[in-house]
């Protein structure tokens, strides 16, 4: 695919093969776009507000059923917030998904 003459390459996968795609993508001088498996946290912090921040988050890990390179892939919540935080999350999960 790398050597066939096109305008662009975009690749998303590991970045073992993104490295291999952009060597051969270089050697033709073809551009690349690369979504190498990125990680995504979210920090949470003493200051913020948690329902703003839970809908947020949800909304962010569950658009198009979590299909998204920008997912959520870590939460980290400062000490305080971890209890109501937790309490919270699970609410509005049920809220928006149903029980089980």
């Amino acid at each position: 695919m790398t050597r066939l003459p096109v305008d662009v390459i975009c690749f998303t996968g590991s970045t073992f093969t993104g490295r291999l795609v952009a060597i051969e993508a270089a050697k033709n001088l073809v551009p690349c776009i690369l979504e190498l498996g990125g990680k995504c946290p979210v920090i949470i912090d003493e200051t913020a507000n948690l329902d703003s921040a839970i809908n947020r988050l949800l909304n962010g890990k569950f658009l198009n059923c979590g299909q998204t390179c920008i997912g959520v892939d870590h939460v980290y919540v400062h000490e305080s917030k971890k209890a109501i935080f937790k309490e919270k999350l699970m609410v509005k999960l049920d809220e928006f998904y149903g029980g089980p």
